[in-house]
This record gives structure tokens, sequence and C-alpha cells, in this order.
């Protein structure tokens, strides 16, 4: 599985892969929509348009995967396969200054590509299309870059790209200025020519690939802040949704007593002692239903709040793949009920740093609303990941 099921919650299973390059000196923008379904990528649908005004997708709230690939990309082959990214750029680039460029790197078995470009140019263009299009970009990929994660499964040795050509038995790219549409087999999936880098970025996103050098540092800061993001507005619903449901459930029992009430009224008009009775009945049953808006308002406030507080002091070199508040202390038997741990939020994940790590663990403990955090496992599983598991209990919510 690409993701896990935290994550797959959290992003969904759809997502917008798009394309910008240069045409005629105008910047032209293709893309398809991708579904993920039982592990498998399908294409359900495809775009084509000859500006970025003309864009018009109609999916909303799917993370968006972008290819910059117009006449602000430098791309530049060079004999080397320096291990050192930065090293690397410098020998291609001598006079470039890296701190104003994203690069990313293709390394073959004995030369490599190295694809530049200026960051302010890349920022302005993702504020551009974020906001005409009312979109949210998770991840940004360098010129050509990402058909490397797919081009052992086209069968064809030319591939037509836009504005590109490249040649697989000889890595080498050129211009490519002819219009006409090819269609190319990639595990029986039917592409476009103009479509292959916009489905090439969909496979990196998914599969984790998130480039080489500064351009990796980017993306996974975009993807980590579309996660949260994303988290955050679904948890909103959930909360919004609990709220409404025991409102009506309260609406419903405040429905009954009163329609009891009336009743009993008609019934008793006479008899004052019973009127009065039913009067207590009825301000007791709304002073009820006060207290349980209140409880459950502040309650679910407070939570929201503290989790929030939380996600937000995670470092870009940590991935979430999975947060519980109340995890089950002890499963359900036949003649017990499950047992959930009051007040206390379990969080698993990954992490590459460990001093950031640690400074957040440190960070956490900290907090006010915090009594104690306890890293209940840390170590590396099967693929040399280093994976955590931690407790963090919470001060009593009221």
């Amino acid at each position: 599985m690409f993701f896990s099921n935290i994550e797959n919650r959290i992003i969904g299973n759809q997502f917008l892969g798009l394309e910008v390059f240069s045409n005629d000196e105008i910047d032209s923008i293709s893309g398809v929509l991708v579904s993920q379904r039982k592990g498998e990528l399908l294409i359900t649908e495809s775009y084509s348009f000859s500006s970025l005004e003309q864009a018009d997708f109609k999916v909303k709230d799917v993370p968006v995967i972008l290819s910059i690939n117009t006449g602000k990309v430098l791309i530049k082959e060079i004999d080397s396969v320096e291990i050192n990214d930065a090293i690397l750029v410098k020998k291609t680039f001598p006079n470039l200054i890296l701190d104003d460029f994203y690069f990313d790197i293709w390394r073959f078995d004995s030369k490599s590509f190295v694809l530049v470009v200026r960051k302010n140019y890349v920022d302005h263009l993702v504020h551009e299309i974020q906001s005409s299009l009312k979109i949210k970009i998770a991840a940004i990929y360098i010129g050509i870059a990402a058909i490397r994660k797919i081009i052992q499964h086209l069968e064809a040795n030319e591939i037509v790209l836009n504005g590109k050509k490249y040649s697989k038995d000889t890595a080498t790219l050129t211009s490519y200025d002819s219009n006409l549409p090819k269609i190319y087999d990639v595990q029986s999936i039917k592409i476009k020519s103009e479509h292959i880098v916009s489905f090439a970025s969909v496979v990196c996103f998914v599969s984790l690939d998130l480039g080489n050098g500064s351009i990796n540092e980017y993306n996974v800061s975009l993807r980590n802040n579309y996660l949260q993001l994303s988290f955050f507005k679904k948890i909103s619903r959930g909360v919004v949704f609990g709220i409404l449901l025991i409102l009506l459930i309260n609406y419903m029992f405040f429905s009954y007593y009163f329609k009891q009430y009336e009743t009993l009224s008609l019934q008793n008009q006479v008899d004052e002692a019973n009127q009065s009775r039913l009067e207590v009945i009825k301000k007791d049953v709304v002073e009820k239903e006060n207290k349980i808006k209140e409880i459950v308002l502040t309650a679910s406030e407070k939570v929201t709040q503290k989790i929030n507080s939380i996600c937000k002091l995670i470092p870009n070199t940590i991935l979430l793949n999975e947060l519980q508040f109340q995890p089950i202390e002890k499963i359900a038997k036949e003649d017990r009920l499950a047992i959930f741990a009051d007040n206390i939020i379990l969080i698993k994940g990954i992490t590459t740093n460990n001093e950031d790590f640690t400074n957040w663990i440190e960070l956490l403990s900290q907090q006010k609303f915090i009594k104690k955090v306890t890293i209940v496992n840390f170590g590396k599983n099967e693929n040399k990941e280093l994976i955590f598991t931690i407790a963090i209990n919470l001060n009593e919510v009221k």
C-alpha cells in the first residue's frame, strides 16, 4: 500500500496531476485525475488547456501534484553521478547561487540530468495557480524529472513529451515541436503523450518519491502542510456532525417531554398541583439539555484545540502515521465492555532526525495542558525507517 490507513483517510483516493509547460512562449497546462483503487492507479479524467487563464478543473479538495516544465526550468546533462547533490549542481552550474534555486537530479549509470528553477518563480506560480484555480498543491516536480518513476514501464524507445523527446537507449533529451499526440501503454493504462509527465508525478507522490536535492525538502514541507490542513478540516467536519447529532437527539427528547407536558396540561387544567409538577419537569428537562450542550461543546472544543496545538509543534522531519484520542486500553469480551484510556493521545509515526524527535518530545512535555509524554516504542522497522509510538497524557478535560 502506498500510504498508511490514516494517510489514506486524510489524503483520500484521488490525485490531480498537473504539468505547466511552455507552448509558443505561452504557459499551457495539462493534467490527469487519478484514482487509487485496491493499490492500483486509474486515470478517470484528462485535461488540456492552452493557457492558465482557461484552466478549469471540476474536482476540489484533492491533492494536486504539479510539474513545472516551462522555459524557466534549466535542464543540463553532466557526465558525473556525484552522490552529493549540492556538489553535483555546482559542477553543472558553477555560478549558480543554490539558495535562490530549487533543484532536482536524475542519475543514470555514468551521467546525470540536473534540473534547476528559481525559487521566486516557483513561489509566484504556485500562488497564482492555487488562488485562481482554488486548489491546494501537495508536491512539485521540476521539468520531466517525474518520468523516471515510470520510464521502465514504457515499451517505446522514444517518449514524446510536451515540447521534448526522451530516448531511452541513449538517455538523451531533445526538443520536439510536433503537436501530434501519441498513445503509450503503462501497465495496461493508456496515456497520451501530453499527459505522461502529469501521470508520472502522481506515481512519484503516492510512492513517496519526493525528488532529490532542495526540491525534496520543499516537497516534504508541502506534503506535511497538506496532511495537516486536510486532517483538521476533516476533524472539524466530524466535530460539527457530532454536535448536530447530539442536538438532534436532545431535540427529540425535548419534543417528547414537551408533548407529554401538553397532554397532561390539557387533562389536568383544573388540577393546580399537577400543573405545577409539570412545570417543574419542563424546567428540569430544559436545564439538563443546556448542561449537555455546554459539556459537549466545551469538551469537544478543548480536545480539538489541544490536538491542534500538538500538531503545530510537529517538525518537518516527523511524519504521522496514526493519531488516536482515548485509545482502547482493554478489548471488549463477552461479559465486559471495552475500556478506553481517558485523556490519552496515542501517536505513531516515522522520524528522519533523532534530534528533532527528542526536541519535539521535550517541547510537548513543556505544554501546560500535557501531564506527561511517554515513549512507548522507538526503533527501526523492516524498511530501516525510524518508527515511534508515544502516549500523551492530557490534563483532565473538564
